[in-house]
């Protein structure tokens, strides 16, 4: 279901500093509106996951 990507496939990626960083906040987004979008579902989750 997530969608995190293993680190050893990252290493195998040759992407700039920036070009990562970028990418990241990208895939930050896209959690944050799944997240959002899902919040009914999800929250209970979160809560008991970070309690």
């Amino acid at each position: 279901m997530s969608s995190q990507v293993p680190r050893s496939a990252d290493k195998n990626q040759p992407m700039m500093d920036h070009e990562h960083e970028e990418a990241q906040r990208k895939g930050d987004k896209n959690r944050l509106k799944f997240i959002l979008v899902h919040t009914k579902s999800w929250n209970f989750y979160f809560l008991w996951l970070f309690q």
